[in-house]
């Protein structure tokens, strides 16, 4: 009876402990993949903003004229990408595509560099990714700005993950019987062994 309370303790523990070794890999993976993707929409709207750039007509204030291929990018009416040319206080002086009309200004101005922002969206909710550059005008200071609504990209990472997750299921419950198995296996023999040098110190004893 103290055998089999042993073994199922054994057993129980051991499962646990291997669901939370998977469930703690699962959560490291989905994080690693979660950043490596929000590194690749980074770089994808800083150089969007560059493309912008290229754009600007100086004047008072300043405007953007944009080429038909990136007219036509940001009057989809399902894009997630919007820009926004900006003065040094914050006032919209030109924008199209996804909406962020209450994305705060980067608190510094990058000296020359893209600065990247990671925010919540006051009004939806959603997590936004913005990419800023600050540039100087014979008529003052303004900025330029490429956001994105990453609902998107955040449901791709949880789907993706899931479907691997579904993908292993099976390979991960045989390894847990796998690995449960052995351990039974193994305690048994011990058990076992122990109980012979119990039986055969007893013998001597006698």
């Amino acid at each position: 009876m103290r055998t089999r309370s042993l073994l199922r303790a054994l057993v129980v523990r051991l499962t646990i402990v291997v669901v939370l070794a998977v469930a703690g890999s699962y959560l490291v993976l989905y994080f690693e993949f979660r950043e490596g993707l929000m590194g690749l929409e980074g770089q994808s709207i800083a150089i969007q903003v560059q493309d912008l750039r290229a754009s600007i007509v100086s004047g008072r204030p300043p405007r953007l004229e944009l080429p038909p291929s990136l007219q036509e990018f940001y009057a989809q009416s399902d894009t997630l990408n919007g820009y926004q040319l900006l003065s040094a206080d914050g006032t919209v002086l030109q924008s199209g595509g996804y909406s962020a009309p209450y994305l705060p200004l980067p608190v510094a101005r990058g000296d020359g560099q893209i600065v990247m922002q990671r925010e919540t969206d006051a009004s939806s909710g959603n997590s936004i990714m913005a990419a800023a550059l600050a540039l100087d005008d014979p008529h003052g200071s303004y900025w330029l700005r490429v956001v994105r609504n990453l609902e998107e990209a955040e449901s791709l990472v949880a789907q993706l993950m899931l479907g691997a997750l579904e993908e292993l299921y099976w390979p991960i419950a045989l390894l847990l019987i796998a690995v449960v198995s052995v351990v039974v296996v193994t305690v048994l023999s011990s058990l076992r062994s122990l109980r012979a040098v119990s039986h055969q110190a007893s013998m001597l004893s006698l």
